[in-house]
């Protein structure tokens, strides 16, 4: 029905089309938009109007120049707008911001974009398209993998908080940056992981342990049929733990 998922390697994004235009949710890279803005043109022959970023990092949101065109806007939240700006990142640089919500239209659709709050990077939101239950996250849900390795860039927290946040709004497809499509069950799969893994590590923490024991007594093995589950789950233990400590001073109780 018009929602298509453009894959790129381990990368996707969300490609929206009408008779009208054509909106793509995080070029990725310059070479994976110039691909893609080929097989628009070739598939569609609708041109670009709108480039979304769901966040600040560049293997999202870099090649957005290949869609730079007299009347195209590039949206993102405030906060991933002037991280761009302070860190003079390669990319265009957003034209349109929102701090909490921004409804844009595509046709006969609506396209959501929701800021829950931080979770990985700056400015990082989920992007529901409407009439057609999808919804779009990079990075802070990923579905049937581990998240990834030590948690770099991530806030647990804040990725407990803004899950709850997504799991409260309508959808019936989800569609990450990385790794599988699934439904609303399969992200409430992925939030009760983060929620094992969390208060896993804080319990361990309370009751005096190590990392290398928290490591060791944690098996988490519920949720072994996660792809990266043998190779990850110690390194996910680890960010946990260093995000309590750094962030929360569990150890100075």
């Amino acid at each position: 029905n018009d929602v298509y998922r453009f894959i790129s390697g381990n990368y996707r994004s969300l490609v929206i089309r009408s008779d009208d235009g054509v909106t793509v949710v995080d070029p990725i890279s310059k070479k994976s938009a110039t691909e893609l803005k080929s097989r628009i043109k070739e598939q569609f022959d609708t041109p670009v109007t709108q480039v979304i970023y769901t966040h600040n990092h560049p293997d999202h949101v870099y090649g957005a120049e290949v869609f730079k065109e007299p009347g195209v806007r590039f949206i993102a939240h405030e906060s991933a707008r002037s991280n761009l700006v302070r860190t003079q990142a390669d990319t265009i640089i957003p034209d349109t911001t929102f701090s909490d919500t921004l409804t844009l239209h595509q046709g006969e659709r609506k396209i959501k974009l929701s800021y829950y709050g931080p979770n990985n990077g700056y400015g990082n939101v989920a992007v529901s398209v409407f009439p057609d239950d999808v919804v779009f996250v990079a990075d802070w849900v990923v579905l049937g993998r581990m998240p990834y390795k030590d948690l770099r860039g991530y806030d647990i927290q804040g990725m407990l908080d803004s899950t709850e946040k997504l799991l409260e709004q309508p959808f019936s497809i989800f569609v990450g940056a990385h790794a599988d499509i699934g439904k609303k069950a399969d992200v409430v799969d992925y939030y009760n992981y983060l929620t094992a893994l969390h208060d896993g590590v804080l319990a361990g923490v309370k009751e005096g342990k190590s990392l290398e024991q928290i490591q060791a007594s944690l098996t988490l093995e519920d949720f072994d049929h996660l792809a990266r589950f043998n190779d990850w789950r110690a390194l996910n233990i680890k960010g946990v733990y260093n995000q309590l400590l750094q962030m929360s001073y569990l150890d100075m109780r």
